[in-house]
């Protein structure tokens, strides 16, 4: 009997995280599970996030949530949905999510393979830093993610580079990059053994030439099958 009880349990927990992954209808870009946003704010965004897709090739989804499952971390769930979903179009991989848990006090931002060339893991990073985080802190969630958007925008239609928009480098974060690649391409693969050596050189080769493929234009209004590296940042507030 308790068997029985645990697989119906476990079940049960396994249906309500997939759902969770469901889009909610009537919107398409903002998916405000946690109901902070007005339906007016709701539908600016949405507006706006319509243009950016047309105008700035970059399709960006709004996440919000009230909690993430005990088992499960936010990096890990804005990947699920970022791959469920299919954010962005295939082929191109144009998409951006941007998740956030209230009730958890974190926020992710997941790039596709196509925007984490220009919107770098260092640069989303700062985004959640200067932008989200502050708003977040004084609950002000449209602001936000109003702002984010905007600085988004900008950065892929060329209009200002991250440096103009007080987005100035990180020579600490630079340095990191730097050592990590070392690492990998000099370090790493004097532990293979020979026979594998070429083909990690040829994975990572092919890892490289992937997340630098630029994005495409879109007017569809639907995700197309885009998918995701992992690249991005997590913050918190």
């Amino acid at each position: 009997m308790k068997k029985l009880f645990l697989v119906i349990s476990l079940l049960l927990v396994a249906s309500w995280s997939f759902a969770t992954l469901e889009q909610m209808p009537g919107s398409h870009y903002v998916q405000d599970y946690a109901k902070v946003f007005t339906y007016d704010q709701r539908q600016t965004l949405e507006n706006k996030l319509a243009m950016t897709e047309d105008s700035a090739a970059v399709q960006i989804a709004v996440v919000s949530v009230n909690y993430i499952s005990d088992n499960t971390d936010i990096d890990t769930y804005a990947t699920d949905i970022f791959t469920e979903w299919g954010i962005g179009v295939k082929g191109t991989d144009n998409g951006l999510l941007i998740l956030f848990s209230v009730g958890d006090r974190q926020v992710v931002m997941r790039t596709g393979y196509g925007t984490e060339a220009v919107l770098t893991d260092a640069l989303c990073s700062q985004i959640i830093r200067h932008k989200i985080s502050p708003a977040f802190m004084a609950k002000d969630y449209y602001k936000g993610i109003d702002e984010a958007t905007d600085d988004v925008y900008s950065i892929v239609k060329g209009e200002f580079s991250p440096e103009e928009l007080g987005y100035g480098g990180s020579d600490e974060v630079n340095g990191l990059y730097v050592l990590a690649f070392l690492i990998l391409v000099f370090v790493l693969p004097l532990f293979l053994p020979p026979g594998m050596r070429s083909a990690y050189y040829s994975f990572l080769l092919s890892a490289l030439l992937r997340g630098g493929r630029g994005g495409g234009g879109s007017s569809g209004r639907s995700f197309g099958g885009g998918s995701t590296g992992g690249g991005g940042a997590r913050g918190s507030w």
